[in-house]
């Protein structure tokens, strides 16, 4: 990437942006930030400014793209994210799996050493976060021939987040039957057989979830806690004020106002909020709006970039603008999912005798691709071209067996079982109509284990069915 990161530095108002980051400014404003121009800016940005980093997006789905793109830019190796609920109604909110692993190893991260880049949501932020050490108190250690008598074990599963039931179908349950405990930790791609004779662990396998058949054998794991502690700490908590770096990445309607919760709202802008609430030494707003602030005319860099067309598969029209980027010296940077996109790429192009001596065609994963004029620069995703668009986010669906399909919620009765295909069997509670977004709306609500709630949109209803197996299983 580094001569990439060194053509965009030939821009005139990065190069100003750099100096007044020296001289120790504190407050920055880009506008007309497009496609994954952003994350390429910011591997730019933090070799100039101070650690930690701690970088804002709008939200889960934004924060995946910048991720993918900023890992991709950029050579640093201490990259964290840290999502946000996936489900989040008034004090209610819930974590898919994947969110709950790396939030935790974010906390780790963070106890060992806060000097990271962090990648963050508003709601994260404004969630609060267990204490680490309590946290990682939570982590049980196994190991064949240790001493470990059944209570205990069952004890510390259950202090640990994780519920009991007949079967294991799922992460974050455990089953227990004679001296065999299964579990299906967080951050396993199996679930774990623990046999236990006379108080000692015999063996440990993983073992498949469909068949129920142990198929290998270890010697130790190590199961992290699948829920979070309450905590009254905040993730900001951990990063004492003006030491760190604030990118905050704002979608168009940057001005919408944001609460924290019914009893403490924040009636003032995003950037307002970050500010106060981080209290960075370094703030640097992103937008990809072109909309600017006069007021901060001396740190304001307006810089202009266009999203990439989609071609749809049109190769001709393709070509067509690939010719006018030459004609106008721009330096084109094509980016191919693999190996094998490649090499077509280049096939495409040489057959219709494209001069290649201006193009790098290179393998790598980036959300968008972006035009910057200014310093007549094109960045292409192969996806782009062929109208290619990825589903990037994999939720570990709930097996469909024992469930029957729902027509209607009318068919279900309230206390009825149900199973969510991302979230599990809960009880079906009835028909809640709530305000969000200044818009009420009809939400399906379902209750777990403990105080644990989720509300579907009833437009969602394909997402729940109707509980037809063990009702004592993964509730």
């Amino acid at each position: 990437m580094n001569f990439l990161e060194k053509h965009l530095k030939s821009s005139k108002k990065i190069q100003d942006l750099l100096e007044k980051i020296k001289l120790g400014k504190h407050e920055f404003y880009l506008t007309g930030v497009k496609g994954s121009l952003g994350s390429l800016l910011v591997s730019i940005l933090v070799n100039n400014t101070l650690l930690p980093h701690i970088i804002v997006t709008s939200d889960n789905a934004e924060l995946e793209n910048f991720a993918e793109d900023f890992k991709h830019y950029s050579n640093k190796k201490n990259i964290l994210e840290f999502p946000g609920p996936e489900i989040f109604i008034k004090d209610n909110y819930s974590f898919d799996d994947e969110s709950r692993m790396k939030r935790y190893q974010t906390l780790c991260s963070l106890y060992q050493d806060n000097n990271q880049i962090i990648i963050t949501t508003v709601e994260s932020l404004k969630l609060p976060v267990p204490d680490i050490e309590e946290l990682i108190h939570l982590n049980i250690f196994l190991r064949t021939g240790m001493n470990f008598p059944l209570n205990k074990l069952i004890d510390l599963f259950s202090r640990a987040g994780y519920e009991r039931s007949s079967i294991v179908e799922h992460k974050g349950t455990f089953s227990v039957r004679g001296g065999i405990v299964d579990i299906f930790p967080l951050g396993a791609e199996y679930p774990l057989r623990i046999e236990l004779f006379n108080d000692e662990i015999y063996s440990l396998r993983l073992f498949n979830l469909e068949t129920q058949r142990s198929y290998e054998k270890i010697n130790e794991i190590e199961i992290y806690p699948f829920s979070e502690p309450p905590g009254k700490k905040h993730l900001t908590d951990y990063f004492p004020s003006k030491s760190c770096t604030l990118f905050h990445f704002l979608k168009d309607n940057p001005d919408k106002e944001i609460s924290q919760n019914e009893d403490n709202n924040f009636k003032v802008k995003p950037s307002e909020f970050l500010k106060d609430y981080i209290n960075p030494g370094i703030y640097i707003e992103i937008k990809t709006s072109s909309i600017g602030d006069e007021k901060i005319e001396n740190n304001f860099f307006p810089l202009s970039s266009k999203f990439i067309s989609s071609y749809k598969a049109n190769i001709d029209n393709f070509i067509t603008d690939l010719k006018e980027y030459q004609k106008n010296n721009f330096i084109i940077f094509i980016f191919c999912d693999n190996k094998g996109q490649q090499d077509r790429m280049i096939d495409i192009l040489e057959e219709r005798n494209i001069n290649l001596s201006h193009i790098s065609i290179q393998v790598g994963k980036i959300s968008a691709g972006f035009e910057l004029p200014e310093i007549l620069l094109a960045v292409i995703k192969d996806d782009e071209i062929f109208g290619r668009y990825e589903i990037k986010r994999k939720y570990p669906k709930f097996s469909k067996k024992g469930g029957a399909a729902i027509g209607s919620f009318l068919e279900l009765r309230e206390m009825d079982y149900v199973v969510h295909i991302y979230h599990g069997i809960g009880r079906y509670f009835g028909i809640e109509r709530l305000k969000i977004e200044e818009k009420e709306q009809d939400f399906i609500k379902i209750k777990y284990a403990g105080n644990d709630k989720i509300y579907v949109p009833i437009n969602q209803l394909n997402l729940v069915q109707k509980y037809i197996g063990d009702p004592e299983a993964g509730i």
